[in-house]
């Protein structure tokens, strides 16, 4: 079976996402799914009108992949002992991409369709239904305490909106996914991260500046969470047989830029709230270079350089070391 050869499920997911891709985006087109160009980022009026949802056909072709996969005898090594193999893992991972692409098609569409003069779901709603989502994500793992359950709860939870909030310009959040998650391709769940990798790519033909149409909530929230599952597997894994810090350090590296992306929206408020003046110019912190004046391709291009090397640090630092590479 075609899955089953070498990185199978990189090119399945590269197939359907790329016979997918220019179809979704003349159907959105047709049903004027436009991206709504929020008020506080002014320099993006000129990209009013650009198709959002363009995270439909490789959201798509990740679910139809790793189906695939579930169903093949594709090999994946040694199983982790809190991580329940393969069963859980499959479907804590489609819990996954359906639950938050359901959500994201919510808030990117039926909301602002029906909903004069919203833009989507507010923050406490939306809060509420990831909650629910990521209780349901680490219920099918089967983890081995409550206290595991919360930490791998937290990282799902973080990394799907990390990701969503990256996804602010033309080919930043993407081009981010794909480097960074590439870090997990030979892991235990390195099928998902293939697939992953390989409907993205596509995407990133049409999203490449000036993007032809926005990825939207309803790919970066299911792909985030993804990479969440990927982070908390390896975390959980490799520090069975690693020093924790060690773990930590390597994971912190190949997502720093996620990490910062989110981090910095709370940092910013209460500095706003405590200090009265900003921590940075803008937030999420892709938004700050634009402020300081740089144009759009370079910071793209800027944040992918070093994602790139800080993916290449993790690599190295873990290259002979663990299972991962």
């Amino acid at each position: 079976m075609f899955v089953n050869a070498p990185f199978g499920p990189f090119w399945l997911a590269l197939l359907i996402s790329a016979l997918l891709s220019w179809p979704m985006l003349l159907v959105l087109r047709r049903i004027k799914a436009h991206a709504s160009i929020s008020q506080y980022t002014p320099e993006h009026a000129g990209k009013a009108g650009t198709p959002s949802m363009g995270g439909i056909a490789p959201l798509l072709a990740m679910i139809v992949t790793i189906c695939l996969v579930r169903n093949s005898s594709y090999g994946y090594g040694e199983v982790s002992s809190d991580f329940h193999w393969p069963v859980e893992q499959f479907n804590a991972i489609l819990i996954g991409l359906f639950g938050f692409g359901l959500l994201g098609f919510i808030d990117d569409f039926l909301i602002p369709r029906y909903l004069t003069g919203k833009r989507g779901l507010g923050w406490t709603q939306k809060l509420l239904v990831q909650l629910a989502i990521v209780v349901l994500m680490v219920t099918s793992l089967g983890l081995s305490s409550i206290q595991l359950s919360v930490t791998v709860g937290f990282i799902i939870l973080f990394f799907a909106n990390a990701v969503n909030f990256s996804d602010g310009l033309d080919g930043l959040c993407g081009g981010l996914l794909i480097i960074a998650t590439a870090f997990f391709m030979s892991g235990i769940v390195g099928f998902a991260a293939m697939a992953m990798v390989g409907a993205l790519v596509p995407f990133m033909f049409l999203n490449a500046p000036p993007a032809k149409i926005f990825m939207g909530d309803v790919g970066a929230l299911p792909f985030g969470a993804t990479f969440g599952v990927l982070f908390a597997n390896t975390l959980v894994s490799q520090s069975e047989s690693h020093s924790l810090t060690y773990v930590v350090a390597v994971l912190v590296s190949v997502s720093l830029i996620f990490i910062l992306e989110l981090a910095l929206v709370p940092m910013q408020l209460f500095w706003v709230k405590v200090f009265k003046r900003r921590l940075i110019p803008a937030s999420p912190v892709h938004h700050s270079f634009e402020k300081l004046g740089w144009p759009e391709t370079r910071i793209t291009a800027v944040f992918l350089l070093v994602q790139f090397i800080l993916t290449m640090i993790a690599m190295g630092s873990a290259l002979g070391r663990w299972r991962l590479l």
